[in-house]
């Protein structure tokens, strides 16, 4: 057999095995996330510990539950409870032209409204989390003026094991 049909031969093989073993992988981790989501619902905590005894020693392996929070703000609300002056705070804005030769048109006029100005605007909102986070610090913004102004949403749990040394 040639060189190149020997290292074919043993990419197939491993790329077998390596299929083998991701299936046998999949159905444990399936299992595994399905023992720990009983547990987790039972507990208080984001963290449980499980100590594997034997003959000669114990072992400690922790696992941890994890979840992505995301948060959609409504920053129509947000002014509203915060208010101008802490609103441009905390908002970032940025604006966009959706076109520009109707915006110039427009401007040569030189009879500019503000409201159909307006109209040739994207305005994409952010929040600057680290300077709402100072400002509540600072007791300038309650928890309770954030209330109703965003809503949450979480990804599927997975879990993380580590072994104590």
């Amino acid at each position: 057999m040639t060189d190149k049909a020997e290292v074919v031969r043993n990419f197939y093989n491993k790329q077998k095995e390596f299929s083998d073993i991701k299936k046998a992988f999949d159905q444990l981790k399936k299992s595994f996330e399905k023992e720990m989501g009983l547990v987790f619902e039972k507990s208080e905590t984001d963290s449980v510990s499980f100590s594997v005894g034997s003959d000669y020693e114990d072992e400690l392996f922790v696992v941890k539950k994890r979840c992505r929070t995301y948060i959609k703000w409504n920053f129509q609300k947000l002014a509203i409870n915060l208010g101008s002056k802490l609103f441009k705070q905390v908002v970032n804005k940025k604006y966009t032209v959706n076109n520009m030769l109707g915006l110039i048109e427009y401007l040569k006029s030189c009879n500019v409204d503000p409201n159909i100005f307006k109209k040739y605007i994207d305005v994409e909102y952010s929040l600057n989390e680290a300077e709402l986070d100072n400002l509540e610090l600072l007791g300038k913004v309650k928890a309770e003026q954030l209330e109703g102004c965003f809503n949450l949403s979480f990804s599927k749990p997975w879990y993380s094991v580590e072994k104590k040394e």
